[in-house]
């Protein structure tokens, strides 16, 4: 099976678990290529990456904030793909795995504009993007009470120094 792994990181000819979260070392990937153009750029240490997929499988991404879309302005990326079977799904995201053994990479594309490659997928109908002018009041306040309890979980308050919480204040100042 074909699968895709979006990073900043260029010349990449192995995945390999030390890439990822010291805490759960594995390999993610993913069998969604839009989704790959999502991870290749991380906006901010700690993990920003608000996307879901819908009822008929529709991947979306939110934009928490105005112009949040903004945060892939400026940076290219990579995905990487890498054929594997067999490995494992993650808990409840079934459009990813992992693996806590390298896999080799088969090919890159080189993306030099994530931004306009997101607006690229979103006009081909791969991705759906949701601008923060569209979201209810009760959409956001649902979005709110979960980045409060990720903001909690982090301790964000204990470490205003952290770029997680830094980035928190600057765009989510009421949550913590």
């Amino acid at each position: 099976m074909t699968l895709y792994h979006g990073s900043a990181t260029p010349g990449i000819t192995v995945l390999d678990p030390r890439f990822s979260d010291p805490k759960d070392p594995h390999i993610y990937l993913t069998d969604c290529p839009a989704l790959a153009v999502i991870y290749a750029h991380n906006p901010v240490k700690g993990g920003y990456f608000p996307y879901f997929f819908d009822k008929e499988g529709q991947l979306c991404y939110e934009e928490y904030f105005p112009n949040a879309l903004d945060l892939y302005k400026g940076f290219g990326g990579y995905v990487y793909t890498a054929e594997a079977e067999g490995l494992p799904q993650r808990e409840n995201m079934p459009w990813a795995y992992k693996s806590a053994a390298p896999i080799p990479v088969t090919g890159c594309r080189s993306i030099p504009d994530l931004y306009g490659e997101l607006l690229r997928l979103e006009e081909s109908g791969e991705l759906r993007i949701i601008r923060f002018r569209d979201l209810t009041e009760q959409k956001l306040q649902g979005i709110y009470k979960m980045l409060h309890r990720e903001a909690q979980r982090e301790s964000l308050k204990d470490h205003p120094e952290s770029e997680y919480a830094q980035f928190y204040q600057a765009h989510f100042p009421f949550l913590l």
